[in-house]
């Protein structure tokens, strides 16, 4: 069987063995048909490993109810529209915290790490136990059913787990993953919901596994810096006080909110980099470019960026997505919710503003100065 999914495709090798996972130390789930992918790096060492698990509907339902291997009923997306039926079998894609891989470092075969699975140890540290079902991730669920297969992915899928557990390089490629995830599930749900449900979790996402890693820097607590206000603390308070509509994110450290201007309703991301103390806010355009007018589309948005003195666009030439980006370095200063204001309200104004010419590109066809000349007048016909 082969996945692809967001850095390699696996292919999963099918093993004659039971494999006994832990809920926690008292608790024991037991799989019996397996299949495994591995991958490699070029010094021998591995940098995933994904099971595939063949499980019954009574086994699902365990699942998803308890939450194990972090799969989180509300953050499923289906690939293949559909509903799972009751009673027939259903396969699981899981993969390992990247941070645990080095457990393996022994292990030649396939049948190695099986038995390195099956040996652990009920260790109350659960944190660091391979066998522990907190320790795995789902990323794709799948129900092969008379005519079709019904396959959903979850955030984790879209995600890449080792940027996520890296320090200090993974936040971009994280916020890029979630956005192209949260995008897909816009588009599953229905606009009252994304405005009213907030509250009800609809795209919440447990992250608690993994945030801490994104945090594991400790600001000197003797520092004049660790005295002020979290960058995290500031933001929500604004978007708090300012009557936003927000969904809390990765401890609060990403806030995912919904703006609608003039010209159209789109995605923001509040981001608090606490290490740097930093500040950014995305917007991101509703609709990607098409690979035919990436050029034309990147023309328009450097003409843009030329005139613009506070913040960018920044375009995507691997899939057309485009987004503005406003954000401040606090290293030095002090962060207030007045500084929050301006940097969120220059970014919505302005790709409010630039949007009518950017669907004009995406639409009609126009040339980047005849779109800017569209985005410019459209402006006007406003103030």
């Amino acid at each position: 069987m082969f996945i692809d999914n967001t850095e390699t495709v696996l292919q999963f090798l099918p093993i004659d063995r039971e494999l006994i996972f832990r809920e926690d130390s008292d608790n024991l789930l037991v799989f019996k048909s397996i299949a495994i992918a591995l991958n490699k790096k070029p010094n021998n060492h591995y940098d995933r490993c994904c099971l595939k698990l063949h499980i019954s509907d009574e086994q699902y339902q365990n699942i998803l109810n308890n939450q194990l291997f972090n799969l989180k009923k509300d953050a499923l997306i289906p690939i293949k529209e559909g509903q799972f039926k009751p009673g027939l079998n259903l396969d699981l894609v899981i993969e390992l915290r990247p941070d645990l891989l080095s457990q393996f470092s022994e292990c030649q075969t396939n049948d190695a790490i099986i038995d390195h699975l099956n040996t652990a140890p009920a260790n109350t540290d659960s944190d660091q136990q391979l066998n522990y079902t907190e320790n795995w991730y789902c990323l794709i669920v799948e129900q092969q059913q008379e005519t079709d297969v019904i396959r959903y992915r979850t955030v984790w899928d879209y995600l890449k787990l080792s940027a996520a557990f890296n320090t200090l390089n993974g936040a971009s490629e994280i916020l890029q993953s979630l956005s192209n995830f949260l995008k897909e599930t816009f588009n599953q749900i229905e606009t009252d919901e994304i405005e009213n449900d907030h509250s009800n979790g609809q795209i919440s996402l447990d992250t608690n596994n993994f945030i801490k890693f994104l945090q594991t820097i400790d600001p000197d607590e003797d520092s004049e810096i660790n005295q002020s206000r979290s960058i995290s603390e500031v933001m929500q308070e604004f978007f708090s006080e300012d009557d936003w509509e927000f969904v809390e994110m990765e401890e609060e450290s990403i806030l995912q909110m919904v703006f609608e201007g003039d010209h159209g309703r789109w995605t923001c991301f509040a981001l608090a980099i606490e290490e740097n103390r930093q500040f950014v806010f995305y917007s991101l355009c509703p609709v990607n470019t098409p690979p035919e007018k990436i050029s034309a589309m990147a023309q328009f948005l450097t003409k843009v960026n030329y005139g613009t003195t506070i913040g960018n666009f920044e375009l995507n030439y691997s899939d057309g997505e485009i987004r503005y980006k406003t954000s401040i370095d606090v290293e030095h200063e002090r962060f207030t919710t007045g500084l929050v204001n301006n940097l969120v309200y220059i970014n919505v104004l302005t790709m409010d503003k630039y949007l009518p010419g950017i669907m004009a590109i995406i639409n009609n066809k126009l040339s980047p100065d005849d779109a800017i000349a569209i985005a410019e007048s459209s402006a006007s016909e406003q103030e």
